[in-house]
């Protein structure tokens, strides 16, 4: 029971975090190399723009993710995803994910409405479109990781 009441706490701690000034700027990249064990896997990226789109200051967030050597013989990964998300309150505009693992592919858009609180999903591969309602605190996969960034634990 105990678990329980610290996992909700711990949770909830979260909602009432606040952004501080964050900890990354315009022109941050991260490299990353993949390994098991001895086996070299392949490599990631992150870096940092800064963006403007109708007016609104952004950064721009791309991650690569792709194999290498011996391993991208075996099963081919090539990831990039992409992130815009505003500089005042670190709320997602658009996330891009284009995937391709050993055949397997996406390409997907995802543009935030915090106005309408909607996400509306475009799907570039099936040529389909579909929209989701969203919170005030709803993130992307890459943007969340940045947002975490800033929180003062």
């Amino acid at each position: 029971m105990s678990k329980v009441f610290f996992l909700l706490f711990f949770i909830s701690s979260f909602s009432y975090s606040q952004i501080v000034t964050p900890a990354f700027k315009e022109g941050e990249f991260l490299k990353y190399k993949l390994s098991y064990g001895p086996i070299n896997a392949g490599f990631a990226t992150l870096e940092i723009e800064d963006y403007f789109e109708n007016g609104v200051e952004l950064f721009h967030v791309t991650g690569k993710g792709w194999t290498s050597g011996m391993t991208d013989f075996f099963f081919s990964v090539k990831d990039n995803y992409e992130t815009y998300f505003t500089k005042n309150n670190m709320q997602p505009y658009r996330f891009i994910r284009k995937i391709d693992e050993g055949g397997y592919t996406k390409d997907k858009e995802m543009l935030f409405d915090f106005n309408s609180n909607i996400a509306t999903v475009l799907d570039h591969k099936k040529s389909t479109e579909n929209t989701f309602p969203i919170h005030a605190k709803v993130q992307d996969m890459l943007s969340s990781l940045y947002y975490l960034r800033t929180v003062d634990f």
